[in-house]
């Protein structure tokens, strides 16, 4: 009777010897069919500011991969890993970092985009409208002014007002007139400015007029309207060529610096 009780226990302490090993290897591995599918992909689009451009030397990171923009603010990541969603980062001096999250399901994700605020602290209230047409432009508007140190306006002792403005994606104007705050004329008045990596200069058409002209650290703002041209050499053929550019309507607001 004894060694019948003893078998029927040594049973009992096998099957649930069985059982406690099975559910500790049901703990440690995990059916794989719940676990999160991965998938392989490559992304590509653009990086823009505020008013639509793009933004150049970003940090874009994905899956793990960080790339750095180019000077219209494009990447492309390609085979980078990542679960059906993916968070995309981006980073830039003088934006606020954010991050925007992505299906990842398909192959290749193209043409996104991801817009940047400039931070509150680098705002600036000089701003340059130029709307342009020619040299295959076709009233394209741009805006100069959106760094700290690209908007200044000075008096010299020759008794003009010389301004720039220079914007972070390569944008910038520059241009001389007289102090007098009602210039309408073309007389000691001067203008270039740069727009897709080309200089343009003002024709003798080109007038500014100037709206307001405060003291020292006060505004100077104005609009200007005509004809740039900028000239160039055709590398097959030597020939001489010559491009114009009208502005429509172009405008600035700078800061009046100390007087030299």
């Amino acid at each position: 009777m004894k060694t019948k009780k003893f078998v029927l226990a040594f049973g009992f302490l096998l099957v649930n010897s069985a059982a406690f090993i099975s559910c500790n290897k049901d703990d440690n591995n995990p059916n794989p069919v719940s676990a999160a599918k991965m998938y392989t992909t490559s992304l590509s689009g653009r990086i823009l500011n505020e008013i639509g451009e793009g933004i150049s030397a970003a940090s874009v990171t994905a899956g793990g991969k960080t790339i750095i923009t180019s000077n219209d603010g494009s990447f492309s990541i390609n085979e980078i890993s990542g679960n059906a969603k993916m968070n995309v980062s981006v980073s830039c001096p003088g934006f606020e970092e954010t991050s925007k999250e992505i299906n990842t399901v398909q192959n290749e994700i193209s043409n996104i985009e991801i817009s940047m605020a400039a931070k509150a602290d680098e705002h600036l209230p000089a701003t340059c409208q130029l709307t342009i047409n020619g040299d295959g432009f076709h009233n394209k508007t741009v805006q100069v002014g959106t760094i700290p140190t690209g908007s200044i306006g000075i008096f010299s002792p020759d008794g003009c007002t010389y301004f720039s403005m220079t914007s972070r994606t390569g944008y910038a104007i520059a241009g001389v007139f007289p102090k007098d705050a009602s210039n309408n004329s073309t007389e000691k008045t001067s203008m270039t400015f740069i727009a897709y990596g080309k200089t343009y200069v003002a024709d003798s058409g080109v007038k500014i007029s100037v709206s307001e002209y405060g003291e020292i650290g006060g505004k100077i703002k104005g609009t200007f309207s005509g004809t740039f041209k900028r000239y160039d050499v055709d590398m097959k053929t030597g020939r001489n060529l010559e491009f114009s550019v009208k502005i429509i309507n172009g405008s600035f607001e700078v800061t009046r610096q100390a007087n030299l």
